[in-house]
């Protein structure tokens, strides 16, 4: 299963089902999938139409989720994205890549991407255009299979364990 697939709500201790829906919900969405309605939530995560709206409401009113222009759509909301800058922010793997990424997007003229390793997959965290480049496409907080070696083209890539960062030029 890879990381933000959305995994249906667990069959748990009755305490423990609210938590394992709401979470359900919440990782209903994506980058591929940034906009969604009760109905696609209930379908991905196999929990009822009915109670997919009492938790969208919730969601909504604490600012985790919110309605777009369209009615009946939802998307992540604002809170969502102060959770996880927070994240963003406290990643100390950035501060210490941040030199060596700079120095190898000036020494091959390229892209530099920071990407932590989580299980087969990874998650951009961070990125260095080379001064006069032109921009690539990434999406800071998109992740990818490591198994999808069209990913990096000839691009320069950084990755960590959490413990150790590893180099890799494609």
């Amino acid at each position: 299963m890879r990381r933000g697939d959305v995994v249906p709500a667990k069959k748990s201790a009755p305490s423990f089902k609210s938590l394992h829906r709401a979470l359900a919900i919440l990782s209903s969405f994506s980058f591929s999938r940034p906009r969604l309605s009760a109905s696609d939530i209930a379908s991905y995560t196999d929990i009822p139409k009915s109670t997919v709206h009492r938790f969208l409401r919730i969601f909504v009113e604490q600012g985790f989720l919110e309605e777009t222009e369209s009615p009946g759509q939802f998307a992540p909301g604002l809170k969502l994205f102060e959770l996880g800058n927070i994240v963003h922010q406290n990643l100390d793997v950035r501060l210490s890549a941040k030199s060596p990424m700079d120095c190898l997007a000036k020494a091959y003229n390229t892209t530099v991407h920071l990407v932590i390793r989580d299980r087969d997959e990874g998650v951009y965290v961070e990125k260095v255009e080379p001064v006069g480049q032109h921009v690539h496409y990434s999406n800071i907080g998109n992740d990818f299979r490591f198994i999808e070696p069209f990913i990096f083209g000839h691009q320069c890539s950084i990755f960590s364990d959490h413990s150790t960062i590893y180099f890799f030029l494609f």
